[in-house]
């Protein structure tokens, strides 16, 4: 391990990633988002107006938050270092924050996950800057999820 982490460049320039809108019969509507950078998360709101990106410039280097107006274009860091490892990111159907699947750098007991659980679900309001935990459970541990609109969303 050691030698391969010696071996591996730190400066790989990530290819272009691209983010296309499309309708249900797989016709493309439009480019929505286009950047030379490593994108693990994109998260786009219902009326593609607001973005929650999670990218980085280079393939080796620390991931990054952005909020991206897309009819603008407008492209802002979310300074948020409470954040640890983030597995999964969504933008809220409000656009008045996001859920994450991940941990915390140094959470105050009310934040962290229970004991045993590796990881927890949050949500992040940007208003208050605040993280609420939702869920986190002993020997478990969240990679992805979903989130369910509507009246039925909360009996599936």
């Amino acid at each position: 391990m050691e030698k391969a982490n010696e071996t591996q460049a730190d400066d790989v320039v990530a290819a272009t990633h691209r983010v296309i809108e499309y309708d249900l019969n797989g016709t493309s509507l439009r480019e929505v988002y286009k950047a030379q950078e490593v994108v693990p998360s994109f998260s786009v709101s219902k009326d593609t107006a607001l973005a929650l990106i999670r990218s980085a410039p280079m393939v080796h280097k620390h991931r990054e938050n952005f909020l991206q107006d897309l009819q603008s274009g407008k492209k802002e860091k979310l300074d948020l270092p409470e954040l640890g490892k983030i597995e999964e990111i969504c933008l809220s159907f409000d656009k008045q924050g996001f859920y994450f699947a991940g941990t915390l750098q140094n959470p105050p007991k009310h934040l962290a996950p229970v004991e045993g659980a590796l990881n927890g679900l949050y949500y992040y309001d940007f208003a208050s800057r605040s993280i609420t935990l939702l869920f986190s459970k002993p020997d478990a541990y969240i990679n992805n999820f979903v989130l369910l609109d509507g009246p039925s969303a909360a009996l599936q």
